[in-house]
């Protein structure tokens, strides 16, 4: 007999603007917070944003496994 499947949701809030400061074309620029966590990581590079929840859900992974 098989347990059922735990589930765990994260949710992110994900801010992205155009900065225009003497750079043609702009820069984007961002926030990705964590709405559990309260964490918010800056990045400048919109591929970055990937990474960023990566790391934010694994770290949330290992503390849940700790006992």
């Amino acid at each position: 007999m098989s347990l059922p499947v735990q589930r765990r949701t994260v949710v992110f809030i994900v801010r992205v603007w155009a900065e225009y400061l003497h750079a043609q074309p702009s820069c984007w620029r961002g926030v990705l917070e964590g709405v559990e966590s309260g964490q918010k990581t800056p990045f400048t590079d919109l591929d970055d944003i990937p990474e960023i929840i990566q790391q934010q859900t694994q770290s949330l992974l290992e503390t849940e496994d700790e006992p």
